[in-house]
């Protein structure tokens, strides 16, 4: 995910395959990948990371039964916060099942 990040050279990486609510940073740092195929290999790359870049996970609803998580994003603050709500019959999230009778005239 890193590599992706510096890849894209953003200095936010939002995820949501992973179905977690997650936050790594990364500081100043250097990078070095390579890739290797079935036809050849190419040299190593490094890339220089001079300002602070995060990988954020943004949450998932039903993963847990009763449970889903989500992530606010404050842009003006560059501010991550995780959230958790539960939901469920005891809950307070609930459908009314509603017994409709036939109109018998």
């Amino acid at each position: 995910m890193l590599d992706r990040l510096s890849r894209m050279q953003a200095n936010n990486l939002f995820c949501g395959r992973s179905g977690s609510c997650f936050q790594y940073h990364l500081e100043a740092a250097s990078i070095t990948s390579e890739i290797t195929t079935l036809d050849s290999h190419i040299a190593p790359n490094t890339t220089n990371i001079n300002t602070p870049r995060q990988v954020i996970g943004v949450g998932n609803v039903g993963r847990k039964p009763g449970e889903a998580t989500y992530t606010i994003y404050n842009p003006n603050a560059n501010h991550v916060e995780f959230r958790t709500v539960r939901y469920g019959e005891s809950k307070g999230f609930t459908t009314a099942k509603n017994k409709v009778k036939a109109n018998q005239g």
